[in-house]
């Protein structure tokens, strides 16, 4: 009787905690939800600059590769070995 009386008291306080648990998770959910849509004016400016930084870092370096030439290359290695 007691092992029964122990087993149904961890069951129960196990199925408490895990009930708290999810009641926790939900909870910082929506803060985080509720943080973020708050936050989301300073946010889309940043990322808008970072977009645009970006952008022009790939258009200077795909103009770097298409100037990369076999012949302008062996001349500049040309160049340098002498």
């Amino acid at each position: 009787m007691l092992q029964f009386c122990f087993n149904f008291a961890f069951k129960f306080s196990c199925r408490r905690y895990i009930e708290g648990v999810s009641q926790l998770r939900h909870f910082l959910e929506r803060l985080l939800q509720q943080r973020y849509l708050e936050n989301v004016p300073t946010i889309v400016p940043v990322l808008e600059r970072e977009h645009r930084a970006a952008s022009v870092k790939l258009k200077e370096t795909a103009a770097e590769l298409e100037d990369l030439d076999c012949d302008k290359l062996k001349v500049g290695a040309y160049t340098i070995s002498r």
